[in-house]
């Protein structure tokens, strides 16, 4: 059974007791309380788990409903991706269902809490809070102002979520094969800087316009005048032959120079920065989502709704109830 599983080479232990399976998953991540779910009697648990230098890879099963509350996580940043079935996850005042499509990345200072559904097997990334920081100082070449917050929600059903995916599963496979580099203690940073990148890219945080300004900062110039000038205009009406002008170049130039630096089109990267902005307001402000759609240049506000959700992993009258909390 056990060989069709994901790093099925690493199982750390497989229990039907209470509180064995809690002291295991408590050695990988910390200390919790683990109840069985309502009406649950029974557990058969398991949990596979390979090292890659600072990540830790995880494949656990309850093998029934469960109720997991570790409080705050402290010192780490958690991916948790269901493979199937559904997992209500609240952190801080966030709530989400994650599901095969939508992970959770709990923030490490906010309370966590997780009711598991019967057949909800994860694969879980661990990644240590200073490391993954450190990371991201490395990115911006600069430090910190504020501790790094992600949405609890992140979709992996998208493009960014599948490179995020793919480059997951080259760990994996390299964590399994007993002749891989890894294994032998090579190419453990690649692996180890691939996956936080894209974590750090595919996914929306207080960063997000930080990291989108310096990967355009070592491209032409006018690529670079291109990003400051829609950062600081995200709110008006913007067209591409517009933002071209401004930076003095055509449309076919300022447009091949987005795909070749940033590898995004000038409006998809107008599009992000005014998501982003859609979602702060909605955090901070109390505004009302109408009229933060308008604010932020989305006319149409099914379609607004629709790659807000695909960004930030839920609608953004959710976002506003939250923050009215």
């Amino acid at each position: 059974m056990s060989a069709a599983l994901p790093l099925a080479t690493h199982e750390l232990f497989h229990s039907t007791d209470l509180d064995e399976t809690r002291a295991h998953v408590a050695r990988v991540f910390c200390d919790h309380r683990l109840t069985l779910g309502r009406g649950e009697r029974t557990l058969d648990a398991r949990q596979h788990v390979a090292r890659v230098g600072a990540l830790t890879l995880s494949y656990l099963d309850y093998g029934g409903a469960v109720e997991i509350d570790p409080g705050p996580l402290g010192s780490f940043y958690l991916v948790q991706m269901p493979l199937r079935g559904q997992a209500l996850t609240r952190c801080g005042s966030e709530e989400i269902l994650s599901t095969a499509a939508l992970a959770s990345v709990p923030h490490p200072d906010e309370p966590l809490a997780m009711e598991w559904a019967r057949e909800t097997p994860h694969v879980i990334v661990r990644f240590e809070r200073h490391w993954l920081e450190a990371r991201l100082r490395a990115l911006l070449e600069r430090p910190l102002t504020e501790p790094l917050r992600f949405p609890l929600g992140f979709d992996v059903s998208g493009a960014a979520g599948a490179r995020w995916r793919a480059a997951l599963g080259l760990a994996m496979a390299e964590a399994e094969a007993a002749d891989s580099a890894t294994n032998a203690g090579l190419g453990v940073g690649p692996l180890e800087d691939l996956l936080s990148t894209l974590l750090l890219y595919a996914l929306p945080s207080n960063y997000s316009a930080a990291l989108r300004a310096r990967a355009a900062a070592p491209g032409p110039r006018h690529v670079r005048d291109a990003a400051a000038f829609i950062e600081a205009h995200a709110g008006e009406r913007l067209t591409v032959g517009a933002i071209a002008t401004a930076c003095g170049v055509s449309v076919r130039s300022l447009q091949e120079g987005f795909r070749r630096t940033i590898g995004k089109t000038p409006l998809a990267y107008l599009r992000d920065v005014r998501l982003d902005r859609a979602h702060a307001d909605l955090l901070e402000s109390g505004a009302s989502v109408t009229d933060t759609a308008y604010r932020w240049g989305f006319a149409h506000l099914g379609r607004f709704a629709h790659v807000y959700r695909r960004r930030f992993g839920e609608a953004p009258h959710e976002t506003r109830r939250r923050a009215c909390v």
